[in-house]
């Protein structure tokens, strides 16, 4: 099955290069790939973002966790990175498609970490609807957010953009305050009516921009 040998052409040269010096022939001069290195090559695992192939040492994104490769299997089926060599399928990722990269940590407006299912808020400066909660479907190499509205390969949102406690709003507000006047009907605990209309005042002072006067 081997092929004349020649000087390979670029894509070669990078493909051969990228698996290991030893298909390459390094300090023997180069050579084309033979159809099965081919095939093994076709078959081996990569990451999506770079193309770079998987090797041990790497980390790489496995549903909400990250491993890193310590095996790299190949079946009938296709092939799969693992973190252990310990016949336990449970810790592969296959490699149909393409590998992903771990994500960036990325924080939330209040230095919460942002995770792929959390519900977030829009801060109120960006939007409109701030009481719109929202879900994080993912967040990409650059340490983008992606919001359920996002399509693939749309521009995420930085994350101090976000936050996951719910912002407040005069709707909530007035809410509040007509459970205020149900609620602290008396007879009644004065010292938690007089809370609770404090707090109403702080919460509209905050609203108003004018917290710290």
């Amino acid at each position: 099955m081997g092929r004349e040998e020649q000087g390979p052409s670029a894509g070669q040269v990078a493909d051969t290069a990228a698996v290991e010096p030893a298909i390459a022939g390094a300090g023997k001069g180069w050579r084309l790939l033979s159809e099965r290195e081919e095939e093994i090559l076709d078959m081996w695992p990569r990451f999506g973002d770079t193309g770079e192939c998987a090797w041990f040492g790497d980390a790489v994104a496995a549903g909400v966790a990250n491993i890193t490769v310590e095996a790299i299997e190949f079946t009938a089926q296709g092939a799969y990175v693992k973190d252990g060599q310990d016949g336990d399928w449970s810790t592969s990722v296959p490699a149909e498609g393409r590998l992903k990269c771990p994500a960036p940590e990325v924080l939330d407006a209040d230095g919460v970490r942002i995770r792929e299912g959390d519900t977030v808020w829009i801060i109120p400066a960006l939007t409109d609807t701030p009481d719109e909660p929202h879900e994080v479907i993912g967040i990409n190499s650059w340490g983008e957010v992606l919001l359920e509205f996002h399509t693939e390969g749309s521009t995420g949102l930085k994350g101090e953009y976000l936050t996951h406690t719910r912002p407040d709003s005069w709707e909530r507000l007035e809410e509040a305050a007509r459970e205020f006047a149900r609620d602290n009907q008396l007879p009644h605990d004065v010292d938690q009516m007089e809370r609770d209309a404090v707090d109403l005042i702080r919460r509209a002072k905050a609203l108003a921009g004018a917290a710290d006067e």
